[in-house]
């Protein structure tokens, strides 16, 4: 099993394996049907600006934020579906998190 090293802030998550890295996308999501995140999200957020969310990494918590959907109630929902979707490029890696300077405990408990 690999170590893959997930480099979070507030501007972009960076996947490394190794001295590779893997990917780099902007932390970003866009609450359609089904959500995007990422890249993805980025380039279709002009067309759809009351959905896009680029906040959530910053105000990572569990309340409610506004324009909730069923998929993404709060930040950390947002959070997830992002880091669900960096999972699938490093399936088979233990991982270690570098996290931003802001993040308390109560942040890192619930990312953990």
């Amino acid at each position: 099993m690999t170590l893959a090293f997930l480099e979070l802030n507030d501007l972009e998550l960076r996947l490394w394996q190794g001295d590779h890295l893997v990917v780099s996308e902007p932390g970003w999501a866009l609450l359609t049907e089904p959500p995007k995140v990422g890249q993805q999200a980025l380039d279709e957020a002009r067309l759809q600006p009351r959905l896009a969310n680029c906040q959530f990494w910053q105000a990572f918590s569990t309340d409610p934020m506004p324009g909730a959907t069923p998929v993404a109630r709060h930040h950390a929902d947002l959070a997830y579906l992002q880091l669900t979707a960096l999972k699938h490029l490093a399936p088979s890696s233990d991982f270690v998190i570098g996290v931003p300077g802001h993040f308390e405990r109560a942040d890192l408990s619930l990312l953990l």
